[in-house]
């Protein structure tokens, strides 16, 4: 269960999901995991190498779906957001850096 659960983490590091929120995270965990439980407990068989790799799959697309709608839908991108890329693509050694706090 450590794919589904490490999608939103590693993918929300990268400028091109910006637009993936909390409800993406939450959604595509929970994808995940729903298509694990279908797998082992509700009589879904796949083969091995496809069951293991199934709730990540789905944990991505579910992930990528969700930032798709956001960006259709023009959700604006908070600018804590926009100021953390900056300094993750952009560090300035010279200067102490910004607190950001949580709003």
């Amino acid at each position: 269960m450590l794919g589904p659960t490490a999608i939103p983490l590693l993918c929300g590091l990268f400028r091109p999901f910006k637009h993936a929120d909390n409800k993406a995270a939450i959604i595509s965990v929970l994808a995940g995991f729903m298509v694990f439980v279908a797998n082992k407990y509700m009589g879904l068989v796949y083969p091995a190498d496809l069951s293991t790799i199934m709730p990540t799959i789905v944990a991505f697309a579910a992930y990528c779906i969700v930032a798709a709608i956001n960006s259709a839908m023009h959700k604006p991108i908070p600018e804590r957001v926009n100021k953390l890329f900056d300094m993750v693509e952009k560090p300035d050694f010279d200067e102490e850096p910004e607190e950001v706090t949580a709003s």
